[in-house]
């Protein structure tokens, strides 16, 4: 009997220390994958947030390369409406010009001083010279008045 309760008590322990054992294993594995499924979860986030990088920024790329399209298509436009105004306006302007320039409005800067200043200035120094040369007219007349009558 004491070997059966020796043997039992033996059995027991035994038990129980493959038991502690087995728990012992239990927690390593369980740590184990713990550490794992971390590893996994983060290395997945981390995927994950590089994918998001990528369509964002690819996302991005493409509203920039909308906005440079739109940029390039009104630049395309107002080129356009500018050439086809000039193309409709120089005629107008050549035509305008020739009649302002016909009024005798729009002058060459030279040609308008030239009526402003010098001709009034050159008429005014031939009238001195006009009336210089009738008086001596009249004086030379005289004279030949008074000479004939001597």
């Amino acid at each position: 009997m004491l070997e059966v309760l020796i043997g039992k008590a033996l059995e027991e322990g035994r038990i129980e220390v493959l038991e502690d054992w087995e728990k012992q294993e239990l927690k390593k594995h369980k740590h184990q994958y713990e550490v794992v499924r971390e590893a996994e979860l983060t290395e997945a986030q981390r995927m994950e947030a590089a994918y998001n990088r990528r369509v964002e920024e690819t996302q991005r790329r493409k509203l920039q390369q909308e906005a440079r399209s739109e940029l390039n298509a009104q630049t395309q436009q107002k080129l356009l409406a500018r050439l086809i105004s000039r193309s409709a306006l120089v005629p107008l302007k050549n035509s305008s010009i020739r009649m302002l320039e016909g009024a005798g409005i729009l002058r060459n800067p030279k040609e308008q001083d030239l009526y402003s200043a010098y001709i009034p200035h050159l008429f005014g120094v031939i009238e001195e010279q006009v009336k210089e040369h009738s008086k001596e007219k009249t004086i030379l007349s005289g004279m030949k008045f008074v000479l004939k009558v001597r």
